[in-house]
């Protein structure tokens, strides 16, 4: 079950539609970002998770760029 309420993700879902949709777009890339990172993150192996500061950097750099650092990591298998 979801600890969300119906009004509440009918609120949500109501903010996203108003917003222009360059602005959805980059809230979804960002939130695709920080979730792919924190996958990263959270790999078993210590030495295939990234450093804090390449966490850091493919958090605050630009799309392009944190795309180019999150692919060279290889995820588990489940995912």
């Amino acid at each position: 079950g979801s600890s969300l309420s119906s009004s509440r993700k009918r609120q949500a879902w109501q903010k996203l539609g108003a917003m222009p949709p360059g602005e959805a777009m980059e809230k979804y890339i960002e939130l695709k970002k920080t979730v792919f990172v924190g996958l990263m993150c959270a790999q078993r192996e210590q030495e295939k998770r990234p450093t804090m500061s390449e966490v850091v950097e493919m958090l605050i750099n630009q799309r392009r760029k944190c795309l180019l650092l999150c692919y060279n990591y290889k995820l588990p298998v489940y995912l």
